[in-house]
């Protein structure tokens, strides 16, 4: 029995041992490695690289996002889904006496739905924080165009509880559509914060840096991200500011906290976004995670549970 447990007891602390030794020479866990794996079998960066299968792809999202969306994931928070402004809308409550107003724009490239893993992170802001969350679905491209999802937002941020601290929280795609809203909006207006995870700032995928890093970058290619964003432009140029956040004012901006990894394509451009925040003197926080990829704070990794105890910070701040 002795020779039983402390073989036992040998092999935990060997497993230990080497996952101390990765992070320390890989600067993350050995779980963040596994499940980047599974993500290069599972993402869509095939059909963003390449024209023919790009086609493909976007035909088949313009049938699955003209259907009314269901959520699927179990919530430990209490959600209802409404209608507002033509657009599905779901509210998460945790608490009836609720501390914070969040207003969640979701990722997914202005062409997907909100993931399963983003929904798990929606339901931890609920309940670890005590808010109201609002998870507007924007309508998505290709039968859809930045202006509509405006016009919508707009309508949701006034109509929210004015005695409640007010955040406005994205994510990828849905970060450069936080961003582009707050430029939008006049400096009374702004919210109590911005927290912009993995925020696309830049659709024209333009910054010769990328290059350096789509290679990284298990889910995204910038072949499909730029015809995307054409989409999501419309009729507007795609250096807009509310198409590209990054050539907007951000003079007017506060409170802004951007959370990224060093491999996410949108990596070079959200270094740019962040150094004119701090050029303009906006109160930025930047947390950039070595070797992270693309919306690393969605994924169930160890890094994950780390960037949301820095956002747990900022909202403990807002109670002080």
């Amino acid at each position: 029995m002795y020779k039983k447990k402390a073989f036992l007891a040998g092999t935990i602390l060997t497993a230990s041992g080497i996952r101390y030794l990765y992070r320390k020479c890989f600067h993350r866990s050995v779980r963040s490695k596994a499940v980047e794996e599974s993500i290069k079998l599972l993402s869509h960066k095939d059909e963003l690289s390449s024209q023919e299968k790009f086609q493909s792809f976007v035909y088949e999202k313009s049938q699955i996002n003209t259907q009314s969306y269901k959520l699927t994931r179990y919530m430990m928070s209490s959600v209802q889904e409404t209608s507002f402004s033509n657009h599905q809308l779901y509210t998460l409550t945790g608490n009836a006496n609720y501390d914070f107003n969040i207003l969640y724009l979701h990722s997914g490239g202005y062409i997907n739905q909100p993931s399963f893993n983003e929904w798990g992170f929606i339901d931890k802001l609920c309940k670890d924080l005590n808010a109201k969350v609002y998870v507007p679905l924007y309508h998505l491209v290709p039968t859809a165009t930045h202006e509509q999802a405006y016009e919508m937002v707009d309508a949701l941020y006034r109509s929210l509880d004015t005695t409640k601290p007010t955040i406005i929280m994205g994510a990828g795609a849905g970060g450069g559509l936080a961003a582009g809203f707050c430029e939008s909006l006049e400096s009374i207006m702004e919210p109590d914060q911005l927290i912009l995870i993995s925020p696309w700032v830049d659709v024209t995928m333009s910054n010769f840096d990328i290059l350096r890093y789509e290679s990284k970058d298990p889910l995204l290619a910038s072949y499909g991200l730029k015809q995307l964003g054409q989409m999501w432009a419309g009729a507007k140029s795609v250096y807009a500011y509310k198409v590209s956040p990054l050539y907007g004012d951000v003079s007017h901006l506060k409170n802004v906290t951007i959370i990224a990894g060093t491999n996410d394509i949108f990596y070079p451009d959200i270094m740019k976004f962040y150094h004119q925040l701090v050029k303009a003197h906006v109160s930025t926080n930047l947390i950039a995670r070595k070797a992270m990829i693309h919306n690393y704070p969605l994924l169930p990794i160890p890094e994950a549970q780390e960037a949301f105890q820095e956002i747990t910070e900022v909202f403990n701040e807002m109670k002080d």
